[in-house]
């Protein structure tokens, strides 16, 4: 998947290729833009900082007033 808003790059974990997106809180701003035509997210690990992580971007749809919320 490539993205248009945010710059990304090609990653290798183990076998699987990933695309990352490198920044921090000066990316927020792009934030409604990246999700602007996302319908539905799924989230499928099973890591101790899933839990967290669900909460940050269910956090950040509800500051940029998502309508998936």
């Amino acid at each position: 998947m490539k993205f248009h808003v945010l710059e990304d790059i090609a990653a290798q974990d183990c076998t699987l290729e990933k695309d990352v997106v490198r920044g921090d809180k000066e990316l927020f701003y792009l934030v409604f833009e990246a999700f602007k035509a996302i319908k539905k997210i799924a989230d499928i690990e099973w890591d101790s900082q899933n839990p967290a992580q669900v909460m940050n971007m269910r956090d950040s749809l509800a500051e940029i007033k998502h309508n998936m919320l």
